[in-house]
Formats: structure tokens, sequence, C-alpha cells
């Protein structure tokens, strides 16, 4: 590239650096294909893809810890906490006011085998 100089001032424009050749010359030798530099271009894209889930992943971490922060400090009060309901505990159940009722069938038994055995309930 052409250097202008301009008389009395000391001043040059038009000058490089050889940042933007190096780019060229990188760039180019990655459109070429060659094996190495294939590489290091998927090096560098997955360098990136890493770095960028990296920081979706901590940037989502910092909103959810500011959150629970911000819900935290919150009185339960205010929190919209519905109580639970009361249970009324209910009476236990009765026992019947009648007796419970004994139906015995004895067909074909001995008289006195019967009266033995009505005996001994009654005298339970």
């Amino acid at each position: 590239m052409t250097k202008f100089t301009f008389q009395g001032t000391g001043q040059t424009v038009g000058g490089s650096s050889g940042a933007g050749a190096a780019l060229l010359i990188i760039g180019a030798v990655i459109l070429l294909g060659s094996g190495a530099a294939a590489a290091i271009a998927a090096a560098v894209v997955v360098a990136i893809i890493v770095l960028a889930v990296v920081v979706v992943l901590s940037a989502a971490g910092l909103i959810a810890y500011l959150i629970w922060r911000a819900r935290r400090d919150v009185a339960p009060s205010r929190r919209g906490i519905v109580p639970a309901p009361v249970v009324h505990q209910l009476a236990a159940p009765e026992r019947p006011a009648i007796p419970q009722h004994l139906h015995l069938h004895f067909d074909g038994a001995d008289p006195a085998a019967v009266a033995e055995i009505l005996r001994r309930h009654q005298a339970e």
C-alpha cells in the first residue's frame, strides 16, 4: 500500500500495520482447504460454540438466582400462599342401642345338645 506524507507535518496516511494482511492470508489458507487449516477452523468454531453455551447458561443461572433471591425475601403473607383447609374431626361411631341378634339353626340336633349350647351362650 502506498504511504502519503504531508510535508512539514510528519504525518503519514494510508500505511498498514500488517494485521489486515495476516487475516487475509489466514482466510485464504482456510479457503484453500489444507488439513491443518481445516482442523484449526473446526477448533475455532467449536470454541465459539462452547463459549456461547457457557455465556447462555451463566445468564440463565444468574436470572434464576435473582428470581429465587427476590422470592425468598418476600414475606410469606405476601407470597400468595393459600393456607391448608381446616380438617374437622368426626365423632366416633356410636354402638347401636339394639343388642345384636343371634340367629342359630340346629336342624336335626339333639335337644339336650341345643340346650347346653344355649346355656353356654347365655353365660358369656
